[in-house]
């Protein structure tokens, strides 16, 4: 199941997205951007550079869709 935010032509970054290695996270903007990171040494730090990267991409604010 996709998200409701998320835009159609980003649901492969998500598909992908849940098969990175942790630590990980993945934002969503309400414009339909997206942000992700994986591999970080915390869930915090993965986290804050999803947000930062969907914040950048999308011109919008963001928010954590899903973390580990």
């Amino acid at each position: 199941m996709w998200p409701n935010e998320l835009a159609k032509k980003y649901q492969s970054f998500f598909q992908t997205y849940l098969e990175d290695a942790p630590h990980k996270a993945f934002a969503i903007s309400k414009k339909g951007g997206y942000g992700r990171s994986n591999s970080q040494y915390s869930k915090e730090i993965a986290i804050q550079k999803a947000i930062d990267f969907c914040n950048k991409s999308s011109k919008s604010e963001c928010e954590v869709y899903d973390s580990d």
